[in-house]
């Protein structure tokens, strides 16, 4: 008997681009349900399936998904915040050499940190400024969503406990400074302290209704040179190390004149990563894309970071598609 053909493997830019649509509808399934007044524990999912996929690719060195942490959702920019979080803090936990056990404890915490806003989801993305109560209200959602946790159907164990530690500290900052307890360094579950940092990275990284974006290189430095006492600065270090300050999905101006997107980072050089070249100096686009490692191109460098949004071609297709790719739409 002729044996089955076996399947084709699926590229890995398509299995990133199922896994992140995933990621971020689930979000949003979860976000809107605990959304209500009465929520319904028979509809809530444990997301670890969902987290455990991310962990696979991630393993792999998927480029491509850590290129789509970059998107926003655009009815509610809380459900591709959860969904990027997700990635790149388990992306971190890889980079501080945690084990695939507690990655999903990592993962699992991350997805379900910001539960506590799922009730405040029209005032988080109020466009103007917050009053001192409806700030103080924002804030009471960690210990919110430490209580969330016990709607779901798992059971009472040290994960939980240890998630439900981790959950009640991601807001916390290792100088004080942080809510809702002021705790301080050791006192800081390790795994709430790179989740912190993450989500300060990923909420500046992206616009919001109230203010527009930073570009990962700027917050990366900001990190560094202005607020080194708020993280850990082995964390800081860490992820300045596995993004890069062009993570793979940036933009970048080469030294050519030639405008380049970021494809793959390349370890230890964080200033040279393998880009795909999209315009030429003059704004036309390049057909095809010419991929590049800038690694192995001794006289060509990056001069600058840029934001998509801001280039000029006269291209007009152009300028909507990389407008296009600050958003993710799939599954609306």
């Amino acid at each position: 008997m002729t044996p089955p053909a076996v399947p084709a493997a699926e590229p890995a830019s398509l299995r990133a681009e199922t896994v992140y649509n995933e990621a971020a509808m689930a979000a949003r399934l979860l976000y809107r349900t605990l959304e209500t007044e009465e929520k319904n524990p028979t509809s809530l999912f444990w997301p670890e399936n969902i987290i455990r996929k991310i962990w696979l690719l991630l393993n792999e060195g998927s480029p491509r998904l850590l290129a789509l942490t970059l998107r926003s959702t655009p009815d509610h920019f809380l459900f591709s915040h959860v969904a990027n979080m997700t990635v790149l803090s388990m992306r971190l936990g890889l980079a501080v050499g945690l084990e695939e056990d507690d990655l999903i404890t990592l993962g699992l915490s991350a997805f379900l940190n910001e539960m506590g806003l799922a009730p405040l989801l029209e005032l988080v993305s109020k466009p103007t400024t917050l009053t001192d109560d409806e700030v103080k209200r924002i804030r009471q959602h960690v210990e919110a969503g430490v209580k969330m946790l016990d709607l779901f159907a798992i059971p009472e164990n040290s994960r939980k406990a240890t998630l439900r530690q981790i959950i009640g500290q991601c807001h916390e900052r290792v100088s004080g400074t942080g809510y809702p307890k002021g705790l301080k360094k050791e006192a800081i579950h390790p795994f709430a302290k790179l989740i912190g940092i993450v989500d300060s990275y990923e909420a500046l990284t992206h616009p919001r209704p109230w203010r527009s974006k930073t570009l990962p290189a700027d917050v990366l430095k900001r990190f560094v040179e202005e607020n080194p006492e708020e993280f850990d600065p082995l964390l800081i270090r860490a992820l300045v190390d596995s993004l890069s300050l062009y993570p793979p999905g940036s933009f970048v101006k080469l030294n050519t004149g030639e405008t380049a997107q970021v494809a793959v980072t390349i370890p230890g050089l964080p200033l040279r990563p393998q880009v795909r070249v999209i315009m030429d100096k003059t704004g036309q686009r390049v057909l095809p894309p010419r991929t590049v490692s800038l690694a192995a191109q001794p006289t060509l460098f990056v001069t600058e970071p840029i934001d998509e949004t801001t280039l000029s071609t006269p291209s007009s297709r152009l300028r909507l598609e990389l407008r296009a790719q600050t958003l993710w739409v799939k599954g609306l």
